[in-house]
Protein backbone atom coordinates (compact mmCIF):
# COMPACT_ATOMS: atom_id res chain seq x y z
CA UNK A 1 0.00 0.00 0.00
CA UNK A 2 1.32 3.23 -0.90
CA UNK A 3 1.32 6.31 1.50
CA UNK A 4 -0.53 9.54 0.96
CA UNK A 5 1.64 12.28 0.60
CA UNK A 6 0.89 14.68 3.12
CA UNK A 7 0.28 18.30 1.79
CA UNK A 8 1.82 19.91 5.11
CA UNK A 9 4.75 18.88 7.81
CA UNK A 10 2.33 18.98 11.01
CA UNK A 11 4.97 18.46 13.12
CA UNK A 12 7.19 20.48 12.09
CA UNK A 13 4.34 23.40 12.06
CA UNK A 14 4.03 22.88 15.58
CA UNK A 15 7.19 22.59 16.16
CA UNK A 16 7.84 26.34 14.60
CA UNK A 17 4.80 27.33 16.77
CA UNK A 18 6.00 26.12 20.07
CA UNK A 19 3.73 23.21 19.74
CA UNK A 20 0.36 25.00 20.36
CA UNK A 21 -2.44 23.21 18.80
CA UNK A 22 -4.63 26.19 19.66
CA UNK A 23 -1.93 28.32 17.43
CA UNK A 24 -1.89 25.99 14.32
CA UNK A 25 -5.59 25.79 14.68
CA UNK A 26 -6.15 29.64 14.92
CA UNK A 27 -3.37 30.37 12.00
CA UNK A 28 -4.89 27.86 9.40
CA UNK A 29 -8.35 29.43 10.31
CA UNK A 30 -7.47 32.27 9.23
CA UNK A 31 -5.46 31.21 6.27
CA UNK A 32 -8.29 29.00 5.22
CA UNK A 33 -10.89 32.28 5.14
CA UNK A 34 -8.34 34.41 3.20
CA UNK A 35 -6.26 32.32 0.65
CA UNK A 36 -9.01 31.90 -1.93
CA UNK A 37 -9.25 35.75 -2.25
CA UNK A 38 -5.45 35.96 -2.48
CA UNK A 39 -5.41 33.64 -4.74
CA UNK A 40 -8.32 35.12 -7.48
CA UNK A 41 -6.58 38.31 -7.15
CA UNK A 42 -3.02 36.94 -8.14
CA UNK A 43 -5.24 35.17 -11.04
CA UNK A 44 -6.79 38.36 -11.79
CA UNK A 45 -2.78 40.17 -11.34
CA UNK A 46 -1.72 37.48 -14.30
CA UNK A 47 -4.64 38.52 -16.60
CA UNK A 48 -3.95 42.09 -16.64
CA UNK A 49 -0.13 41.91 -16.73
CA UNK A 50 0.17 43.22 -13.16
CA UNK A 51 3.51 41.66 -12.14
CA UNK A 52 4.07 43.54 -9.56
CA UNK A 53 0.90 43.03 -7.79
CA UNK A 54 1.63 38.90 -8.82
CA UNK A 55 4.85 39.02 -6.85
CA UNK A 56 3.66 41.04 -3.87
CA UNK A 57 0.50 38.29 -3.46
CA UNK A 58 2.82 35.28 -4.59
CA UNK A 59 5.17 36.15 -1.99
CA UNK A 60 2.62 36.51 0.75
CA UNK A 61 0.88 33.40 0.07
CA UNK A 62 4.81 31.69 -0.09
CA UNK A 63 5.24 32.71 3.50
CA UNK A 64 1.64 31.38 4.89
CA UNK A 65 2.73 28.11 3.11
CA UNK A 66 6.12 28.35 4.96
CA UNK A 67 3.99 28.48 8.67
CA UNK A 68 2.70 25.33 8.06
CA UNK A 69 5.69 23.37 6.66
CA UNK A 70 3.71 22.63 2.95
CA UNK A 71 7.25 22.37 1.43
CA UNK A 72 5.43 21.46 -2.27
CA UNK A 73 2.93 24.78 -2.24
CA UNK A 74 6.15 26.53 -0.71
CA UNK A 75 8.13 25.42 -3.68
CA UNK A 76 5.65 26.05 -6.09
CA UNK A 77 5.03 29.47 -5.09
CA UNK A 78 8.67 30.13 -4.57
CA UNK A 79 8.85 29.67 -8.68
CA UNK A 80 6.32 32.12 -8.98
CA UNK A 81 7.57 34.94 -7.04
CA UNK A 82 10.67 34.28 -8.52
CA UNK A 83 9.08 34.43 -12.03
CA UNK A 84 7.12 37.27 -11.15
CA UNK A 85 9.40 39.46 -9.91
CA UNK A 86 11.52 39.06 -13.48
CA UNK A 87 8.21 40.43 -15.14
CA UNK A 88 7.16 37.12 -16.19
CA UNK A 89 3.77 35.84 -16.00
CA UNK A 90 3.25 32.36 -16.23
CA UNK A 91 -0.22 30.98 -15.75
CA UNK A 92 0.50 27.32 -16.01
CA UNK A 93 2.67 27.84 -12.88
CA UNK A 94 -0.15 29.79 -11.16
CA UNK A 95 -2.45 26.80 -11.92
CA UNK A 96 0.10 24.34 -10.08
CA UNK A 97 -0.07 26.75 -7.16
CA UNK A 98 -3.41 26.88 -6.87
CA UNK A 99 -4.16 22.80 -6.99
CA UNK A 100 -1.45 22.53 -4.56
CA UNK A 101 -2.57 25.13 -2.25
CA UNK A 102 -6.10 23.70 -2.34
CA UNK A 103 -4.29 20.14 -1.00
CA UNK A 104 -2.98 22.43 1.81
CA UNK A 105 -6.50 23.81 2.54
CA UNK A 106 -8.24 20.57 2.57
CA UNK A 107 -5.72 18.55 5.07
CA UNK A 108 -5.88 22.27 7.11
CA UNK A 109 -9.53 21.94 7.34
CA UNK A 110 -9.47 18.06 8.24
CA UNK A 111 -7.17 19.29 11.02
CA UNK A 112 -9.00 21.93 12.41
CA UNK A 113 -12.51 20.15 11.76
Amino acid sequence: MTAVPVPYDRVEALKNLEDSEDLLREIAGIFIADYRDDLDAMRIALEIGDATTLFRLAHTLKSSLASFCAQKAFDAASVLVKQARAGELDADQLTVVETLTEEVVAALRAEIA
